[in-house]
């Protein structure tokens, strides 16, 4: 019995002496634990400091991306605003060449747009930017520039692929089909326009963007009859010069008929036709006594030419100094009836009213109307758009227009008046055009202020981003 009890004794001191032990083996285990926590959330810090600075990295490059987009959408807009302008070579604002040369376009044209150019040799132009300088191009200095300027240029195919584009290879959009060809197959510039290219190149901080835009100039669908029309009869004395053959919208302030054919290096400044691929285009030449007839020419309804003179009436020229021509020169008792402004327009009752009319009529911009009777003085500045009198119109003074004047009553000319566009009468006992009088038609010139007055002018068919 003594013995299993001291055999007890023995066996537990042996196992407070192995726990002893033991524990003292045991000695620093929760620093490691310690160390193995710190280094955890060590671990877990840096893994969060780096998914903050990856996703402001990313941020940034995106707002980068995004900014860098806007610029170049920036530039696309300022080229499809001078593409607006129109055709005039010699201004800074105008990029564009001149669609109505009698050469026509050139087929490889590009006009590049710099900030303060000073290339020579190019086709260049400063660009419009004031103020905040967005980095949608550079300083023009050297050729090597250009690879960073805004750039507009036409739609091309090379077709036979001979490295040589002809003016057969440009696409053009037509406005009275409505579609996109390759090559010119008819119309004058004023119906079939070149299809636009704009390569805009936008940069901010190490972003950078590329957008490529393909765009088409339509053109306002005005339905103006003649260049003067009147319900009533028209009576015409001292030196009046009515010419209905179709203008282009530069034609010179001031310039009377026949020079509106003549003035002009490359033959005149009436509308061209070109019936064939590859044919340089062939000017309207028609003016003088030779032609007064009551013929419709169908070369001159092709260049868009209309009647110099049409009335639901009578029409009596007194002088030799008063001339009407056009396709044909005049109509008399027209069984048509007198078009209405909207009509002239050629615009749907939605948009038509739509209009904001101005009242300002010094100068007369954009659609500007007058409730009343209107007397047009020597004071008057220049006027460009579409002017709507709902009484009497009086041109009493020295007065140049661009655009359309249409007045409910009466329309009366004793002062000197140059107009390119047209002038239409629906009411009053008579329309008098006297003293020194010039009406030119101009179908483009109406489309350009209809299209000024309600914005557009230039549809995008096409826009992509590349690398």
């Amino acid at each position: 019995m003594r013995n299993a009890i001291a055999g007890s004794e023995i066996r537990l001191r042996r196992e407070r002496k192995a726990e002893m032990k033991n524990l003292k083996n045991q000695k620093g285990i929760a620093l490691v634990m310690a160390l193995m926590i710190v280094l955890l959330l060590s671990v877990m810090a840096a893994g969060l400091m780096y998914t903050v600075i990856s996703e402001k990295q990313i941020n940034s490059s995106r707002q980068r991306n995004a900014e860098a987009l806007y610029v170049t959408k920036a530039g696309t807009y300022e080229a499809i605003g001078r593409i607006g302008y129109g055709y005039s070579v010699g201004s800074e604002t105008t990029i564009t060449e001149d669609l109505n040369a009698a050469s026509g376009i050139t087929p490889n044209w590009c006009c590049y747009i710099f900030l303060n150019p000073t290339l020579t040799g190019i086709y260049c132009k400063r660009s419009m930017q004031s103020g905040t300088i967005l980095p949608y191009t550079v300083t023009g200095t050297t050729l090597a520039d250009t690879a960073q300027a805004l750039v507009v240029t036409y739609k091309t195919y090379d077709a036979d692929g001979n490295g040589t584009l002809g003016k057969e290879e440009v696409y053009y959009y037509n406005n009275r089909t409505r579609q996109i060809t390759l090559g010119h197959t008819g119309g004058t510039p004023a119906d079939a326009y070149p299809v636009f290219q704009i390569i805009a190149r936008g940069r901010q901080g190490t972003a950078r963007k590329t957008m490529i835009t393909e765009l088409v100039v339509t053109s306002a669908n005005s339905n103006v009859k003649a260049a003067i029309r009147s319900y009533a009869p028209i009576v015409s004395s001292g030196t009046v010069n009515i010419c209905a053959h179709n203008h282009l919208a530069t034609t010179p302030t001031g310039l009377n008929p026949p020079n509106c054919y003549t003035a002009r290096a490359d033959t005149g400044w009436h509308t061209k036709n070109k019936a064939v691929h590859g044919d340089l285009y062939q000017h309207c030449t028609v003016w003088g006594d030779s032609f007064a007839t009551k013929n419709v020419n169908s070369y001159c309804t092709e260049c868009g030419c209309l009647p110099g003179s049409e009335s639901n009436s009578t029409i009596d020229y007194h002088g030799s100094s008063t001339k009407s021509r056009g396709n044909p020169d005049d109509i008399t008792d027209s069984p048509a009836p007198m078009p209405t402004l909207r009509d002239m327009l050629g615009l749907s009752v939605t948009d038509y009213n739509s209009i904001t009319w101005n009242s300002n009529t010094n100068p007369v911009s954009g659609f500007t109307k007058v409730t009343g009777d209107l007397s047009i003085t020597g004071g008057f500045a220049d006027g460009e758009g579409v002017l709507y009198v709902t009484g009497d119109c009086k041109i009493v003074g020295n007065y140049n227009f661009r655009g359309l004047i249409y007045c409910e009553g009466q329309f009366t000319n004793s002062g000197t008046s140059w107009i390119l566009g047209a002038v239409a009468a629906a009411g009053g006992i008579e329309t008098k055009v006297s003293g020194n009088t010039t009406i030119m038609y101009s179908r483009e010139m109406i489309s350009r202020v209809i299209q000024k007055a309600m914005g557009g002018g230039a549809t995008i068919i096409m826009q992509r981003e590349v690398d």
